[in-house]
């Protein structure tokens, strides 16, 4: 299809409309009043017409929010988490790596309250947030309202328990030990830390092949990783009680990222949420949200959780889960989930490198250095706070200011 691109008024890129090459809003044509949609989401406000920008609920989509740190990807979570509780969705925030999801119990603050759609008020949210033992035990403090949840003995899969020991693919003589311990686990012979070094004892190998397996153990039992004391139903028991949850993962940083146990953590929830929502023990749609996606799921690297993301990208569909992964650019995730991703955002704030592979992913980006130009010339003349909301099947791109949450907008809650 030949296309035409004129920069002076609207614009039909591939026959899609987008806006014009100065796309600066009206301030003096207002918002218009919301126009309830049934089943759609609504985003923020077209940049030339104030006409509202929705995104459908009929079914369940992959939408990747990219951007520099500070463009407003977190405000763009939160607002469209809020509004999609109010329509009825559950709503898991999988990695609130910076403490900040909570402040969602209140309303948001009275300096933003010009930035919601008419007929819109400020309100807390039901919430729940949950904090892996192992970081209150690493820390030595919780954080205020959290409840603690621990990784079960009996949720482990093979492959969970070799990454705790750091283990791959590989036939050796530690792979074979752990998975005679494993198996134990399995058969529910050893699901304590004292069984487990018990049943390593007996087996007959030298104790120098074993003393690293144990030497791990005892980091696993003092970090209190394992145990049944706080267990993962009780976030999808909150979910299932209309309520928002998180898993506040503050203090990550601190912890030595080849031990892997925060992803793990993120992987478990996401396996145990998905197999609720097969069983339809979790009957409301539900959006997942990620954040810090490049930590969980690498273009480069297989972290614990990793596997479990690419099914619940993959299948969650089906089962009504919506995915929301927020990264900083495209090129730092794996490149099968763009593949799945139906709407892209991006602020006014991205440069070449970040805008430019989403275009190309969508046909959008061309060889003609002209149309090139023009794709630069409009990214530079959004105006500021503003983002493009990019439909990867249909390639309409349109530019809007978003909408504030409702819930109040923080940049951390200690």
């Amino acid at each position: 299809m030949t296309a035409s691109l004129d920069f002076s008024a609207d614009t039909l890129l591939l026959g899609r409309r987008i806006c014009g090459g100065s796309p600066m809003q009206d301030e003096t044509n207002p918002k218009k009043p919301e126009r309830k949609i049934k089943n759609s989401l609504l985003l923020g406000y077209d940049l030339r017409r104030n006409t509202p920008i929705y995104i459908s609920l009929n079914q369940s989509h992959v939408i990747l929010i990219l951007g520099p740190r500070g463009s407003g990807k977190t405000w763009i979570e939160r607002g469209a988490g809020n509004r999609l509780f109010d329509q009825g969705h559950n709503c898991f925030y999988a990695s609130d790596i910076k403490n900040e999801m909570a402040s969602n119990s209140f309303p948001v603050q009275e300096k933003f309250m010009d930035k919601l759609a008419p007929g819109e008020s400020p309100k807390g949210y039901p919430f729940q947030a949950f904090y892996p033992q192992l970081l209150a035990a690493y820390k030595g403090k919780m954080p205020k309202g959290n409840k603690r949840i621990q990784l079960s003995f009996t949720d482990l899969e093979l492959a969970d328990f070799l990454n705790f020991f750091g283990v791959g693919d590989g036939d050796d003589t530690k792979r074979q030990i752990l998975v005679t311990l494993f198996d134990k686990v399995r058969k529910k012979e050893a699901v304590s830390f004292d069984r487990l070094k018990i049943e390593l004892d007996l087996l007959p190998f030298p104790m120098t092949t074993k003393q690293s397996i144990l030497n791990t153990i005892n980091n696993l039992e003092q970090y209190q990783v394992l145990g049944d004391e706080y267990p993962f139903s009780e976030l999808t028991d909150a979910l299932n009680n209309d309520s928002m949850a998180s898993l506040n993962l503050f203090g990550f940083d601190e912890i030595d990222s080849s031990a892997g146990y925060p992803q793990l953590y993120v992987g478990l929830a996401l396996r145990k949420i998905f197999r609720e929502k097969k069983a339809k023990r979790l009957p409301r749609p539900l959006d997942v949200f990620i954040d810090e996606a490049q930590r969980f799921i690498p273009a480069l690297g297989n972290p614990a959780c990793k596997k479990d993301i690419m099914d619940i990208i993959n299948e969650g569909r089906s089962a009504g889960i919506s995915v929301w992964l927020a990264t900083q650019n495209l090129g730092n995730i794996d490149e099968r989930v763009a593949s799945q991703a139906r709407f892209i955002l991006l602020p006014w704030t991205a440069q070449r490198p970040e805008y430019e592979p989403v275009l190309r992913a969508c046909g959008l980006w061309t060889i003609d250095e002209s149309r090139s130009a023009q794709w630069q010339h409009y990214w530079r003349n959004l105006p500021k706070y503003s983002w493009c909301l990019i439909n990867m099947s249909s390639k309409e791109v349109k530019a809007f200011m978003p909408l504030a949450p409702l819930a109040m907008h923080t940049q951390e809650t200690r």
